[in-house]
């Protein structure tokens, strides 16, 4: 049998979500599919792990990527999220690499470590630590002046936090999404539409009311994937606001989220992928 490896999440990098649950249904789905799955926490993996046919990986730690990207160069490791999309997915050049894309992002402007605050900042808008995904409630806060982004800047650089990013606050509906490039699977909901709790850190609280602006779900699966294949990143999520005139803008893209409300759809997806990308290996 075909020996594929998958990787589990450090839970500092997504301490409050769901993330096993998509892992072990990925495996499943590749053991009915007739092939040996191991799942191994990122912290535990080992180079004799590099002679597996395939790994499917959550991973966000640098010593794990930096692993994961020698078992490329070095032995062809098929790896699914690649490392440099999961890098590429740090907020800072996210934003960046869709920026350069054109893909529609809600307007951001980096914060200097040292110095003046640039000026002509909008408000409300958000400040988010830039250099990787939240990872607690307080690496992002809604700002309603420049008084409370001083705040919230020495909070988190009380806390090490070095680059920061003030983002525009879109008004519209949040949205989120979850995809898989390179197949037909996506799925979209409102996050505050129902009484499930599909919420992290509450901030959705800051966008109000749904009003349902209607927009084109088309052009989401579109945009979507192309910034995924724009930070070479399949296995993605992400939260964008529909505004009152049906314009769409990205405002997070993550890789490999935990796939909450559609795990199975999302597993058989994945696992697809998986099973498409190392074919050769299999038939070989």
């Amino acid at each position: 049998m075909t020996s594929i490896l998958g990787i589990l999440r450090d839970r500092k990098y997504s301490p409050y979500s769901n993330d096993l649950s998509i892992m072990q249904a990925v495996a499943e789905v590749l053991q009915r599919a007739g092939r040996t799955v191991r799942l191994t926490e990122e912290s535990d993996i080992q180079d004799g792990d590099a002679h597996v046919s395939a790994v499917f990986s959550m991973a966000r730690g640098r010593q794990a990527l930096q692993r994961l990207m020698q078992w490329q160069q070095k032995h062809g490791t098929t790896v699914i999220n690649p490392p440099q999309g999961v890098m590429n997915c740090g907020r800072m050049e996210a934003y960046e690499i869709l920026s350069q894309q054109g893909i529609p992002i809600a307007p951001y402007t980096e914060i200097p470590t040292q110095g003046q605050l640039p000026k002509g900042l909008p408000y409300p808008c958000w400040l988010k630590r830039a250099d990787a995904s939240s990872q607690e409630q307080d690496d992002v806060a809604f700002v309603e002046d420049a008084i409370q982004l001083e705040q919230h800047i020495q909070q988190m650089q009380a806390r090490g936090i070095g680059r920061m990013v003030a983002c525009k606050h879109v008004a519209g509906d949040l949205i989120k999404f979850y995809g898989v490039a390179g197949t037909p699977f996506f799925h979209w909901y409102y996050p505050t539409a129902d009484s499930q709790g599909h919420s992290k850190f509450g901030w959705e609280r800051h966008n109000g009311e749904i009003h349902r602006f209607p927009f084109d779900t088309e052009a989401l699966h579109g945009m979507a994937d192309r910034a995924a294949r724009a930070t070479q990143c399949p296995v993605y999520g992400g939260d964008c606001i529909a505004d009152g005139n049906g314009v769409l803008h990205i405002i997070d893209f993550n890789d490999w989220p935990s796939f909450r409300p559609c795990i199975e759809p999302a597993a058989q997806a994945i696992a697809s992928l998986i099973l498409h990308k190392t074919k050769k290996t299999w038939t070989s």
